[in-house]
């Protein structure tokens, strides 16, 4: 065969057949996030723009993406660098855990004594 060509598997392929949209249900694949903290860090400005591709769909460019992830990644190593990897995980277990389950109610009884006692 006289000419070569690429496809999308092949690793020396030109950057033009590399560029990709990811969409919305691709996302938490893509991230590690959920679909509402997507939205949650693009409203924060943490998280690249999607852009427009149709009247009612968005996706992201795959080298923004990319270039997010790099940043995560140097964000990272520099607090490991910085802090030590114990520390570090110290901080993460040091996060306020919220309750589980169901919030517990004050009975009606306790609240009309403590009236009561107020008067």
């Amino acid at each position: 065969m006289s000419g070569h060509h690429h496809d999308e598997r092949d690793p020396v392929a030109s950057p033009q057949h590399t560029k990709k949209i990811i969409r919305l249900k691709g996302m938490p694949d893509e991230t590690g996030l959920s679909i509402r903290s997507v939205w949650e860090q693009v409203a924060q400005g943490t998280l690249p723009a999607p852009v427009q591709i149709g009247p009612r769909a968005v996706g992201w460019l795959a080298d923004e993406l990319e270039v997010w992830r790099e940043q995560k990644r140097s964000e990272r190593n520099k607090r490991f660098a910085t802090d030590g990897r114990k520390d570090v995980l110290r901080e993460v277990d040091a996060q306020p855990k919220r309750p589980r389950g169901r919030p517990c109610k004050v009975p009606a009884a306790t609240e009309l004594a403590d009236t009561k006692t107020d008067a």
